[in-house]
């Protein structure tokens, strides 16, 4: 039986974290590239605590906005879109190509110097969590339905559901209007993150194959299926595991608390903003040090689905 592309990238992701996280940081821009991938050590808190703690890409000097933005200016394609803004309210349409996304960055950098912020300054940036204004409710989807008889739904491929677990007969009546005014195959996707793991813990991939080859287009490899009420497998760098009060792994099928091993996928946290100790007791102390407490609770079925009480479902 073939393993699918989705349970390979995992896999490797976690059989040999370093050499997966290597190849996925050669797709990047680095100012300094790192001098080693993966670093285990132990680390000794005031309190005389030691925990296992791990560090990524050691060395390395990398720009998130230099690899979202001028990267793209600089290989030629500054012409090319980068933003498109439609927003609703104002009845306002407007696009940004990278060239002109650059020039505002700089703009915004000018502002923040102007403001005295040095080189290794730490800025804390205030936004909104969520959307606060919605177009108009819905409850009977009949906005949804206009504009799909409209044609207007045709490039939509997926629709994601993050948050609180979504409700299986939520999840079937989007799937049926997907179905119906959607590209062909496109699917409700519901997934389980937090602000911790800075990235999804457990979803579907809608391009399975991109950990291994780094093609983004379709490559005659389905997506796994969806099964309403569930927020996929584990994902690349998160190790998922269900366990009792004692820190022991319950069997499929019974409830436990949701923990993860360590390391993190590098898109996780380490630790808190200098406060060592707190990060320790509200994460690892529970299970002395052994899982990282996700504070959820759920269970893997034994038909290889996950759930968890009015929060999230996940494959095994």
């Amino acid at each position: 039986m073939s393993t699918h592309p989705q349970d390979e990238v995992q896999d490797h992701s976690l059989t040999d974290p370093e050499s997966f996280w290597a190849e996925q940081a050669s797709h990047l821009s680095w100012h300094k590239k790192p001098t080693k991938t993966l670093t285990r050590v132990k680390k000794s808190l005031r309190s005389g605590v030691k925990h296992d703690h791990w560090e990524w890409f050691q060395g390395g000097e990398i720009s998130t906005c230099f690899n979202c933005v001028d990267r793209h200016v600089l290989a030629g394609n500054g012409d090319q879109t980068a933003i498109i803004w439609d927003s609703p309210v104002t009845k306002t349409k407007q696009k940004y190509t990278y060239k002109q996304l650059l020039d505002e960055v700089e703009v915004f950098a000018g502002v923040l110097r102007d403001e005295g912020v040095k080189k290794g300054d730490v800025v804390l940036v205030y936004t909104p969590t969520a959307l606060r204004a919605i177009r108009r409710d819905d409850p009977e989807n009949k906005l949804f339905k206009e504009r799909g008889e409209r044609g207007g739904l045709r490039s939509l491929q997926a629709l994601f559901l993050a948050g609180e677990r979504s409700e299986p007969s939520i999840v079937t009546m989007y799937q049926d209007l997907l179905e119906k005014y959607g590209k062909q195959g496109a699917k409700v996707i519901d997934n389980w993150w937090s602000s911790e793991s800075g990235s999804p813990i457990s979803g579907i991939a809608l391009v399975p194959h991109a950990g291994k080859d780094r093609y983004t287009t379709e490559r005659g490899v389905e997506s796994l299926a969806i099964k309403p009420g569930s927020a996929g497998k584990a994902m690349p760098g998160f190790d998922v595991r269900v366990v009792d009060d004692s820190g022991k792994e319950v069997e499929k099928g019974n409830m436990g608390n949701i923990v993860m091993g360590m390391p993190l996928a590098p898109t996780g946290f380490r630790t808190l903003w200098e406060d060592e100790e707190r990060f320790y007791k509200g994460y690892l102390k529970r299970f002395d040090g052994k899982w990282i407490d996700t504070g959820d609770a759920g269970m893997i079925d034994t038909d290889g689905t996950g759930k968890v009480p009015l929060t999230l479902l996940f494959n095994s």
